[in-house]
C-alpha cells in the first residue's frame, strides 16, 4: 500500500503546533501580549500566508478581491511556496509576493532543511511590522506560529477541531461544514470587515496566449472537424498521488467517447505526470485511439490556455479541476475520499462523480492507512457512469453551441 510521503511531516506539524500553540498562546495572554481582538484602525500592511495547494490557491480571489475592495490603501504580500506562486503571480489584488522555498512533496527532510528559510523569512517579515495576518491554509499548524512570531497584533486563520490553531488568532475562523472553500476563504476576510458580492474565480486568457492555444493544438495535429475536444488530467499532487481515478479508466472513457462522439482526446498535465500519460496514450493507441500529447512541456498559463480550448475536462479531484473550472471548461471530476461540496469544482456547468459509500465523505483524510474499508474502495467509480455523464456534458455544450 502506497502512503503519501508527507505524513511524518503531517504528524510531527500537528502535535508540535499543538503543543507550542498552547504554551506560547497562553503566555502572552499572561503577559498582556496576545494582540488585538478587532482591527483598532484600516490596516496599512497585511500579510497573507498561502503554502498549499495550487487548486486552493485557484479558489482565493473572492477573498482577495474583498481585502483589496474593503482596504485598498492597504499594502498586501503573499507568502507562498512553489506550489501555489504561479497562481499569485499578477495578481490584481496584491502588492508582493515573497517566496518561501518548501515543496511540501518531499518528504520529512525537505520541512527539516527549510529551518534555516524559515529563521530567515520569520526575521525579514518581523521587520516588516505588519498590522494583519491572514492565514489561509488549512493543512498546517506551523503557519499559525508564523503569523504569531512576526508580531501581527490581529491575526486571523482556521480553527480546524482539534489542532489547536485558536491558541495563536485573535480571529479564529469555523473550519466545519458542507460549504465551499469560496465560502470558507471568504469567512476568513470577513472576520475583520471584508467581504465583497463578486464571488467569481474566473481566470483570463489573454488573446495571445489563445492564439498559441490555438497554434499548438494545430501542430499537434488537432483537425476542427466539428467533434468535440476531450481533455484528459489524470494526475494528482504528488503528496497525495495514491487518490486517482486508476489509469486504465481513463483509458477506457476516453475510448468510449472517441467511438460514441467522435472526440479527440487531450492529455494533460505536470513533469510528474509525464508518465502516467505516456502510459495511457500507449494505451490508447493500441485501441487505435489517437491523443494529442501536451504533458510536462507547458506553462501554468499555457495549460489555461489549452485547457479553454477544450470541450470538456475529465480530472481527477486536483488541482487542473479547478483550473478547468476557472478557465470556464466543462469539468468532470472524479472524487475519492474528499469532500466535493466542500472541495468540487466551482460552478453550474461542473459534475463530479463518487462512490455513495456510508463512510464517504472520508473521516481519515491524510490517514487512508485507517480505511476500514478496502483501500480507497470510494474510487472504484465505474467507467460507464463517467462516460454517461461526460455525454450528457458534451450534448449540452453542443446545444448551447448550436442556439448561440
Amino acid at each position: 500500500m502506497r502512503r503519501q510521503i508527507n505524513a511524518p511531516t503531517k504528524f510531527l506539524d500537528r502535535w508540535s503546533g499543538h503543543l507550542l500553540g498552547r504554551c506560547l498562546g497562553g503566555a502572552s495572554r499572561a503577559l498582556g501580549r496576545f494582540g488585538h481582538p478587532r482591527l483598532p484602525a484600516p490596516p496599512e500592511r497585511i500579510l497573507l500566508i498561502k503554502f498549499c495547494c495550487l487548486g486552493d490557491a485557484v479558489l482565493m480571489p473572492p477573498a482577495l478581491r474583498a481585502l483589496r475592495q474593503t482596504f485598498p490603501k492597504a499594502r498586501i504580500t503573499m507568502l507562498c511556496t512553489p506550489r501555489t506562486i504561479a497562481v499569485f503571480e499578477g495578481s490584481e489584488f496584491l502588492d508582493e509576493i515573497v517566496r518561501f522555498p518548501l515543496t511540501g512533496t518531499r518528504g520529512f527532510g525537505e520541512f527539516l532543511a527549510s529551518g534555516f528559510a524559515f529563521l530567515e523569512t520569520l526575521r525579514d517579515l518581523r521587520s516588516r511590522r505588519f498590522d494583519l495576518t491572514i492565514d489561509f491554509d488549512n493543512y498546517y499548524n506551523w503557519t499559525t506560529f508564523l503569523g504569531f512570531a512576526i508580531g501581527a497584533p490581529v491575526r486571523v486563520g482556521f480553527d480546524p477541531p482539534g489542532q489547536g490553531r485558536r491558541f495563536l488568532l485573535t480571529h479564529p475562523v469555523p473550519y466545519a461544514g458542507d460549504r465551499h472553500m469560496v465560502e470558507f476563504y471568504l469567512d476568513l476576510s470577513r472576520a475583520i470587515g471584508a467581504d465583497t458580492p463578486d464571488k467569481s474565480i474566473e481566470i483570463a486568457i489573454s488573446p495571445e496566449l489563445t492564439h498559441w492555444a490555438e497554434e499548438r493544438l494545430s501542430g499537434l495535429g488537432l483537425a476542427r472537424d466539428g467533434h468535440p475536444l476531450v481533455a484528459l488530467s489524470p494526475g494528482r499532487s504528488e503528496a497525495w498521488h495514491f487518490i486517482r481515478w486508476p489509469e486504465e479508466n481513463f483509458v477506457a472513457a476516453a475510448e468510449s467517447l472517441h467511438r460514441q462522439h467522435g472526440a479527440h482526446v487531450l492529455l494533460m498535465g505536470g513533469k510528474a505526470e509525464v508518465e502516467i500519460t505516456r502510459r495511457i496514450a500507449a494505451m490508447l493507441s493500441a485501441r487505435q485511439v489517437p491523443s494529442l500529447q501536451t504533458t510536462g512541456t507547458t506553462t501554468l498559463e499555457q495549460s489555461e490556455a489549452l485547457m479553454k480550448q477544450a470541450d470538456l475536462l475529465i480530472c481527477n479531484d486536483s488541482g487542473p479541476m479547478h483550473l478547468g473550472a476557472g478557465v470556464g471548461v466543462p469539468t468532470l471530476a472524479v472524487f475519492g475520499p474528499a469532500n466535493p461540496a466542500r472541495w468540487g469544482p466551482y460552478g453550474s456547468r461542473h459534475r463530479v462523480v463518487r462512490r455513495d459509500l456510508d463512510c464517504s465523505p472520508c473521516l481519515f483524510m491524510g490517514k487512508l492507512g485507517k480505511c476500514p474499508r478496502e483501500l480507497l474502495e470510494c474510487l472504484q467509480v465505474p467507467v460507464d457512469t463517467v462516460v454517461r455523464v461526460a455525454g450528457e456534458m458534451l450534448d449540452r455544450r453542443r446545444e448551447g453551441v448550436s442556439g448561440g
